[in-house]
């Protein structure tokens, strides 16, 4: 339960951000997908690296998940018209 509210939150906290940005989300596949896709592989790579034995410094996890999210997400963005 815990799980799926923060992947809502994140969720709507990843519209309201591309909204900003003016973009939105490809059409090619459905919504819902892309959403669990980036909200997901967030949450996974996040409990992943806390429950690690010998994790990496925060700092270097952040680097880590800034890479994840801007490298593979914005495939899936296309510019508003």
């Amino acid at each position: 339960m815990f799980y799926h509210k923060v992947k809502q939150i994140l969720i709507r906290e990843l519209l309201k951000r591309m909204d900003y940005l003016g973009i939105k989300m490809d059409d090619e596949i459905p919504r819902e997908y892309i959403q669990e896709y980036a909200i997901g592989s967030m949450l996974n790579l996040s409990i992943y690296w806390l429950e690690k034995d010998d994790p990496e410094a925060p700092s270097e996890f952040t680097k880590i998940m800034m890479y994840t999210r801007t490298k593979v997400p914005l495939s899936f963005a296309i510019k508003k018209e």
